[in-house]
């Protein structure tokens, strides 16, 4: 899910509380945050 940098953390903890394990990927070339989620 992109998200904003400011918010990845937070993204990720909804995530895991919803049984998926989180990862937060950030990409400078693109200006881009993500979060992956899976089980």
């Amino acid at each position: 899910m992109e998200t904003s940098r400011r918010q990845a953390a937070q993204t990720a903890e909804i995530f895991t509380r919803s049984g998926l394990n989180a990862r937060v990927v950030c990409s400078g070339e693109l200006d881009a945050d993500v979060v992956i989620g899976s089980r």
